[in-house]
């Protein structure tokens, strides 16, 4: 009887390790996916511009002119991330031939006017503060829905995504759509404009992989964990505790 004890308290340990080891990857790979790192990049393919020349104003404070900057149909957008911290995303925007380096993800809002002022999306959108972006939004001549299968085309595999759509209508003449993936806050698609100046891009390939799918059975799996856990303890206990009474 002690050695069937023993063997039960060994298996309970081990079912406890494999359960925290199990949720401390789960854990791992969801912050992996949801966040960004320096040496993180994103190229989208110019589907539509103006042929305007623009100035590439970032956002203010302090508002700096980098430069001027002007892309072809076909030409592609470079975004390489080189610092993230709690206030910001920086990087290096690659505009057709135009470089320009610390550059903040607002700044890029602003300047390509990927936002609805005085929120700046830009590149990468809060992904934990949906509920407060759409309030920001919705008085800017902006409707707002969800997408649950919109289906995009990133490194060559075509996702299906959930993704938020802002629709902006002549906003002190600004007309945009923007499709952000809801998990990570990413921008996926956008077409802007204002005045004489229009982009339309794509996000076609990138760094990361974004998927929802494998995210979301991670995220159920890692929830039934401790009711599994549970189970298979009160189970083995009341085979433990009949087999003691026979």
């Amino acid at each position: 009887m002690k050695i069937r004890i023993l063997r039960y308290r060994k298996f309970t340990f081990f079912l406890f390790l494999v359960l925290f080891v199990s949720l401390f990857t789960l854990s791992a790979t969801s912050d992996v996916e949801n966040g960004l790192v320096a040496g993180d990049w994103f190229e989208y393919d110019t589907i539509e511009f103006s042929n305007t020349t623009n100035a590439f104003y970032g956002a203010w404070p302090p508002g700096t002119n980098y430069g001027n900057w002007s892309l072809s149909e076909g030409e592609k957008i470079h975004f390489y991330v080189t610092s993230v911290n709690e206030n910001s995303i920086n990087g290096t925007i690659v505009l057709g031939s135009s470089t320009f380096t610390n550059v903040r993800n607002i700044d890029v809002a602003s300047a390509l006017i990927l936002s609805i002022y005085p929120w700046n999306g830009g590149f990468f959108a809060n992904a934990s503060d949906w509920e407060n972006i759409v309030l920001q939004a919705q008085d800017k001549n902006t409707s707002f829905n969800v997408m649950d299968q919109y289906q995009h085309n990133i490194n060559t595999t075509v996702e299906e995504l959930e993704v938020n759509v802002f629709n902006v209508t002549n906003y002190y003449g600004q007309d945009s759509l923007l499709y952000y993936h809801k998990k990570t806050g990413i921008l996926l698609k956008a077409s802007t404009s204002f005045g004489l100046y229009k982009l339309n891009i794509s996000l076609s390939k990138t760094s990361l992989e974004i998927k929802d799918q494998q995210g979301t059975y991670s995220i159920d799996f890692a929830f039934y964990l401790p009711f599994i856990a549970i189970i298979i303890v009160v189970l083995n206990s009341k085979n433990l505790r009949n087999r003691k009474e026979s």
